[in-house]
């Protein structure tokens, strides 16, 4: 986008989201700018528009970014995150959010790498996965309300403060954000004190960010629509990005099939059953999630990094 171009992007997806809200008569959700392979120059740009949330799906990316610019920016990471690199990400000084917690491991990692000197805890979403897609990261609905219990009673350093997820690819329909809402009202049955406290829905970007607002979401993630198509490096676009989480996938299946085997030796008859192995049970929750599927060049916004990535509708 030429000079100009972002803050008018960024005016006119807000006034879609005023528009449509002042009809629903509901409050805006917060705008999160997706800036994912653009330029800290845009990112600027839009700061100077008054935008103060931004995305980042990419560890490397938002580690190299936020530094540059005004240290006021509220950084959301959105990408499928490795627990390995956990430590990168929760030291940033003003990161805001992980929306992306998706296992207990990494919900540890991030806990155990949270400053402390921070002055407040970390927020964190837990990413459900309502589509049933393998090609996305989240835990299945089914297992939303043990990890939301895990982070409030296992990680002191964590705040947990809602859940997201990621509409079906080219599938623009309410049933994943109504999805979303049912694994809410789990949670509150659970943890009935979260009632009294507010509870962020991350659902909705470039393709279904209003859909999404009219089934209740308190946050959109929007980045074509306001940054225009993604810039991928040769060799690291969507395609690249799959080969190589497929590669990783492989490698993580045989790791957790050997741990299994050696721990069942280890174990008396009859003791151990049902346990998870920890990495089985993340390549299990990530199946899918560290590359993007290949999105045509209208912008799809697809988290294609080898080294995190989580496939995307368009944001």
């Amino acid at each position: 986008m030429s000079s100009g171009a972002t803050s008018a992007a960024l005016r006119s997806v807000r006034g879609r989201i005023a528009e449509l809200c002042g009809q629903l008569g509901r409050a805006e959700p917060t705008l999160v700018a997706v800036s994912k392979t653009k330029p800290n120059a845009m990112v600027q740009e839009a700061y100077d528009a008054g935008q103060r949330h931004f995305g980042e799906n990419y560890v490397q990316e938002l580690v190299g970014k936020a530094p540059d610019l005004p240290s006021d920016i509220k950084w959301h990471f959105i990408g499928m995150l490795q627990s390995n690199k956990a430590k990168q990400i929760a030291s940033l000084p003003n990161i805001y959010i992980v929306e992306s917690v998706h296992s207990q491991k990494l919900a540890n990692a991030l806990n155990k790498h949270v400053p402390e000197d921070r002055k407040e805890k970390l927020r964190v979403l837990v990413q459900v996965n309502t589509s049933g897609e393998d090609s996305k990261s989240g835990i299945e609905p089914d297992g939303c309300v043990k990890l939301v219990t895990h982070v409030i009673e296992e990680c002191d350093k964590l705040q947990f403060a809602g859940l997201m997820t990621i509409g079906r690819l080219g599938d623009v329909s309410p049933e994943c954000f109504d999805l979303l809402n049912k694994c809410k009202q789990d949670v509150l049955a659970a943890h009935p004190q979260l009632a009294d406290q507010p509870f962020e829905m991350s659902m909705g970007m470039s393709g279904d960010f209003e859909l999404a607002i009219e089934h209740g979401s308190t946050s959109v993630r929007v980045g074509s629509s306001i940054f225009g198509a993604r810039d991928y490096a040769p060799g690291k676009g969507p395609e690249a990005a799959l080969k190589a989480r497929q590669e990783q996938q492989d490698k993580e299946k045989v790791a957790g099939d050997e741990g299994q085997q050696a721990k069942g030796k280890e174990q008396e008859p009859g003791q151990g059953k049902g346990q998870e192995n920890d990495q089985t049970s993340e390549a299990s929750q990530n199946n899918g999630a560290a590359a993007a599927a290949a999105a045509p060049a209208t912008g799809a916004e697809s988290s294609s990094s080898p080294e995190n990535s989580s496939a995307t509708k368009p944001q």
